[in-house]
């Protein structure tokens, strides 16, 4: 991946983060997951791009760096590194262990890019913006040049006679070049501008006869020789992220989907935490390498949807290409007489920044991990690790087995856990095993593997099979509600002081089986009873419900059950509780996974309700009197019910209405004697109501006494 749109990131602060996002997944390896049926075992099957070659061996030999390392120079045979954030320059040993030399750090700016000059030289872009000249035998910082612009977006510094800048300049693509000799009178020099918000991917033919410049918003690449800007290709994606040329003129153009091109590995080394949550996060969704020929003929060498291109290396026989997240490294044939192979992959969770082709070795940077990579030839042991992929559920592993040929060996190692991203709750690895055979883990839901290949093994494909492990439900609440309340299914309600969402905190299964939201419609509906089940599914499987009803006889105890509401998706049931006959009554209610799991595998789990009182005598006033007061009219009354009474309330003949309170402030009891005042004069008669819990009442009249 190029600095450059490593530190666009940081300049435009474009991503969000939170905790349900990980970083960049690289899935294209796993072709899919097989059903488990009838008891079988099944799994992965590893093929395609995840097809396993020796490759290069992969060498971390320094990991100290303050930063993310976004740039490498090779400078009369020694090897020099930057970081973005803070600002720094190292010197490398090629050699492992060997801590780089810090020559230079500003902890108040940026940098974006880096190119050697000549024998003795680097030159740091800055976001200022500004060219640093820094002399490398020395070790002090020469002089800079400040480029009196606005920086806005991308850019690339390439080195030919002059050194040559590539940038959204003033909200402009515009191209400089750049005479970095210290006592220069007029160091920059404007080339052109082209018609792209921003031009990045420079390069600058060696006579400098032709400057080549691909866009960052049209997909564009453009050509120019000193009269203009021509149009020479157009990606049918957004972005083209680097430029090279080979001896013969043939032109290597990556292009990723610009939509979603910056993955959260990186954004979360370089983006300051104030600043993460502006826009959402992006992330690889297609990418192709082609080769544009100088009879203007197209080659397309290599595609991928998951990974991204943002690095080509060129050598004699072979073009690099850094993926980006993942830590992939590809290796094409120029030839095109053979697939890509991975050939590296970093640390698992880091990304590839840039690559430097040095003294016949390979080098690369990383974001994630701020490391720098040697990657060796003639690789005599292959290692690649898995995406971590997810089983049908908590699962049991079973027999792993593999196809792979040519001579050595092919050994396998797996680790399991219950998060998508691995951490310190997983298991380690397990010990590896070199022939097929069941590796001994624990249940969970994530797998992962590890493979390492000796001599010239090579790697075909790798089953893992594995017992999907149903968990049953769990009823963690049953309520009964208040009589005369009822919940009835119905689509979305305009009037939502009337509805409601069943959801997690209400009545329902846990939303981990994926489906939208019941919605439901709450009311008061005299006559009714309703009860109602909140659940939860360790494996997030669809559930059903059922809710059956009994009488409780003199012992506390149910002798038969009817069927209320028979199996459906509705964790509640409304009934008209004058269907059944006067006693005390409890609910069992059963709720089952066998949506998800089937009729022979599903589990079940049920749950009582507390003991309601169904009555339907209603309530019955033994003395009523009332009496003018000072305040009103003080009203004296002992009524009944054959359940708890609710409410009470006094009318006057012109339809004013009063609460009446109970004498002991609160109206529970199956008889309640109540003394109040109602604040009203001038009347007769007064009408009183009494309601149990039920919803049935009854209506006194009383004359008024002095």
């Amino acid at each position: 991946m190029t600095p450059r749109h490593f530190i666009q990131s940081l300049l435009s602060m474009c991503v969000v983060l939170s905790a349900s996002q990980t970083y960049a997944r690289e899935t294209q390896a796993i072709s899919g997951y097989k059903s488990f049926r009838r008891g079988e075992f099944d799994g992965v099957h590893l093929t395609g791009e995840g097809r396993l070659k020796k490759g290069l061996d992969v060498e971390k030999i320094s990991d100290v760096f303050p930063g993310p390392v976004i740039s490498l120079a090779n400078v009369s045979k020694k090897m020099f590194a930057i970081t973005a954030a803070p600002a720094a320059l190292f010197e490398v040993k090629a050699q492992r262990d060997q801590k780089a030399a810090e020559l230079y750090r500003d902890e108040e700016n940026v940098f974006v890019d880096m190119q050697a000059v000549d024998s003795d030289r680097v030159v740091m872009l800055s976001t200022e913006p500004a060219l640093y000249v820094f002399d490398t035998k020395r070790k002090t910082l020469e002089h800079h040049i400040n480029l009196d612009m606005k920086l806005d977006g991308a850019y690339r510094l390439f080195m030919a006679k002059d050194l040559w800048v590539a940038g959204e300049f003033e909200g402009a693509g515009r191209i400089l070049r750049v005479n970095v000799a210290k006592d220069a009178e007029a160091p920059i020099s404007i080339v052109g501008d082209i018609d792209e918000e921003i031009a990045g991917c420079l390069w600058v033919k060696g006579d400098e006869s032709q400057v080549i410049v691909g866009g960052l918003q049209q997909g564009r690449v453009f050509s120019w020789t000193g009269q203009g800007f021509e149009t020479i290709y157009e990606s049918h994606l957004d972005e083209i992220t680097d430029i090279d040329v080979d001896v013969s003129g043939r032109i290597y153009i990556a292009s990723v989907d610009a939509s979603k091109a910056f993955s959260e590995a990186r954004q979360k080394v370089l983006i300051p935490e104030s600043k993460k949550k502006k826009k959402r996060n992006r992330s690889v969704s297609a990418s192709e390498l082609i080769r544009l020929n100088p009879d203007r003929t197209i080659e397309k060498l290599w595609q991928a949807k998951n990974h991204g291109i943002f690095d080509i290396l060129l050598t004699r026989l072979h073009v690099y290409l850094a993926t980006g997240g993942g830590g992939y490294i590809y290796r094409l044939d120029k030839s095109g007489s053979r697939a890509a192979d991975l050939v590296a992959q970093t640390d698992r969770y880091d990304e590839v920044t840039s690559l430097l082709w040095r003294d016949e070795t390979l080098y690369a940077t990383t974001v994630g991990g701020s490391s720098v990579y040697r990657l060796g030839d003639d690789k005599k042991r292959g290692y690649w690790e898995s995406p971590v992929f997810m089983l049908r559920g908590v699962s049991k592993l079973g027999y792993v087995r593999w196809q792979d040929f040519g001579a050595g060996d092919t050994r396998i190692q797996m680790r399991v856990g219950y998060t998508y991203e691995p951490d310190a709750n997983w298991s380690s690895y397990s010990e590896y095993i070199d022939e097929a055979g069941v590796i001994d883990m624990p249940v969970a839901p994530y797998a992962q593997i590890r493979v390492a290949l000796k001599g010239e093994k090579e790697l075909e494909w790798v089953r893992i099979a594995y017992q999907p492990i149903n968990r049953k439900p769990d009823i963690t609440q049953v309520v009964v509600l208040p009589p005369n309340w009822r919940i009835q299914k119905t689509h979305k309600d305009p009037d939502l002081s009337d509805s409601m969402t069943i959801g997690d905190n209400t009545f329902s299964r846990q939303s981990g089986s994926g489906e939208q939201k019941m919605s439901a419609k709450k009311f008061y509906a005299p006559g009714y009873q309703t009860i109602a089940v909140n659940t939860e599914d360790p494996d997030g499987d669809k559930l059903r419900f059922r809710f059956q009803i009994g009488r409780v006889d003199k012992n506390g105890a149910v002798g038969t059950w009817r069927l209320g509401k028979d199996w459906s998706k509705e964790p509640f049931w409304s009934f008209p509780y004058a269907a059944f006959p006067e006693g005390d009554y409890r609910f069992l209610v059963e709720v089952d996974d066998a949506f998800s799991q089937g009729l022979t595998n599903h589990l079940s789990a049920k749950e009582l309700s507390t003991v309601i009182q169904i009555r339907h005598q209603a309530p019955h006033v033994d003395e009523i009197r009332a009496v003018r007061h000072v305040n009103g009219v003080r009203v004296m009354l002992t009524a009944a019910g054959s359940v708890p009474l609710g409410a009470a309330f006094c009318h006057s003949l012109s339809g004013d209405s009063y609460p009446l309170n109970a004498k002991d402030g609160v109206i529970d009891q199956p008889v309640e004697q109540f003394d109040d005042i109602i604040p009203i004069s001038k009347v007769d008669r007064l009408v009183c109501e009494i309601y149990d819990e039920q919803g049935r009442s009854i209506t006194v009249e009383t004359d008024i006494s002095n």
